[in-house]
């Protein structure tokens, strides 16, 4: 991976200057030229980072930046003032995601002098949603065969191959199992999470450390979609004989950023916040089984010269992340087959752990996206079962399924 160098001069983002003549989409981002006339300082870090966060820069000798620095308050204070309600704020990209139908406070809100530029996060009104584009397969297994009476270690129950391939046996063996690191797990959804068997032992434990939904802006992330609850229990299972994920003794943050109903750029300003989130709260691990390639609206989409590792906003803000002490883990995308075929963001990301799929054989199977980035470098990073994968689904029940988004937990 390549060494990663931020600049700290604002705006970081730069977006075509635009006057809003006509009723338009009405979720933006607003971003801002600099964070003068901060209360906040680095010098201070502990009023708006935790003691874990901190210690954890401590530990690898990591300096506190600009891009640790809340966006100025008073410039939000400001925004709301001109009339618009404000969903997301985010200081890594040091800006705002608005919401309004109102040109006249748009075209006010541009008028600001500490206001670089806005950017349209939604398609116009005619653009059709597609359906959530991960592809990830899912089949019933039948449930008359126990998952204890698979080969190997029957502690594993169904996950015994996709733990034993990454030698999860032999570190659980040796007392590793997560225990005292706190993982991020950006999704779209965890239907059933807080109630299924698989995941018993995490509630009883109290090691949900935090929820937050980026999407609707509020904290309801048990709900919406199932994605995120297989991927869950790829690490955080615990129902020996059933299954048992990579991490069952660890701490998670469930954050919902996808909205699993359409594809829209506003996904990658509400990964960047989640992504801001867990490592505010002192995060170790961010997994997250999603990507970005084409939207709803083809204005947005991205191209392969794209995967550059430094273009796309969320893998910009996967690099951030990576800069900040936390081990970035994404999947790579389930393209291989499709005719867009490689990484999407922010697989591409210099400083991410991008993972494809193989078999349970290890064999690479074809749904997975392939590399290189377009720059070069060599994607996926590494690869793990995500075919026929043993995920928990909000019924309590199990299934095998298949994609990238069960190699990387």
């Amino acid at each position: 991976m390549r060494t990663i160098f931020l600049r700290f001069s604002f705006p970081v983002f730069l977006f075509p200057v635009f006057v809003f003549a006509q009723v338009a989409p009405d979720k933006y981002f607003v971003s801002f030229t600099d964070k003068l006339n901060n209360p906040y300082s680095v010098s201070n870090p502990s009023a708006f980072l935790s003691a874990r966060a901190l210690q954890r820069r401590s530990n690898q000798n990591i300096s506190i930046n600009i891009t640790d620095l809340p966006v100025t308050p008073s410039y939000v204070d400001t925004i709301i003032a001109h009339g618009a309600a404000v969903l997301n704020v985010t200081k890594w990209l040091n800006g705002v995601i608005i919401q309004t139908t109102d040109t006249n406070v748009l075209n006010s809100i541009e008028a600001l002098p500490f206001v670089s530029a806005i950017k349209s996060l939604l398609p116009q009104p005619d653009v059709l949603p597609k359906a959530f584009e991960h592809r990830d397969k899912f089949e019933k297994i039948n449930l008359t065969k126990s998952p204890s009476a698979v080969a190997g270690n029957p502690t594993y129950g169904g996950a015994w191959n996709q733990l034993e391939m990454l030698h999860a046996d032999f570190l659980h063996s040796s007392g590793f199992f997560g225990t005292g690191k706190w993982i991020a797990v950006l999704d779209a959804g965890f239907e059933g999470a807080d109630t299924i068997p698989a995941f018993a032992n995490l509630h009883a434990n109290n090691r949900v450390i935090a929820v937050r939904d980026f999407v609707d802006g509020d904290t309801i992330v048990y709900a919406h979609h199932y994605h995120g609850t297989a991927v869950l229990s790829c690490m955080a299972a615990d129902v020996p004989g059933d299954m048992v994920g990579t991490a069952p003794a660890a701490s998670y943050l469930l954050l919902r950023t996808e909205d699993a109903a359409t594809e829209f750029i506003i996904e990658e300003y509400n990964w960047s916040c989640g992504a801001e989130f867990a490592d505010s709260l002192g995060a170790d691990v961010i997994n997250s089984s999603l990507g970005y390639t084409t939207f709803d609206d083809p204005q947005y989409d991205h191209s392969y010269p794209d995967m550059n590792g430094d273009s796309a906003i969320v893998t910009q803000a996967a690099d951030i992340a990576a800069s900040k002490g936390m081990l970035v883990i994404v999947s790579a995308g389930n393209s291989g087959g499709s005719p867009w075929h490689f990484i999407g963001s922010p697989a591409d990301a210099d400083s991410a752990l991008a993972v494809g799929a193989v078999d349970s054989f290890g064999v690479s199977v074809a749904f997975s996206s392939r590399g290189p980035s377009s720059d070069g470098r060599v994607k996926p990073n590494v690869c793990a079962q995500g075919l026929d994968a043993f995920v928990a689904i909000p019924d309590g029940s199990y299934v095998y399924g298949s994609g990238t988004s069960f190699a990387s937990p």
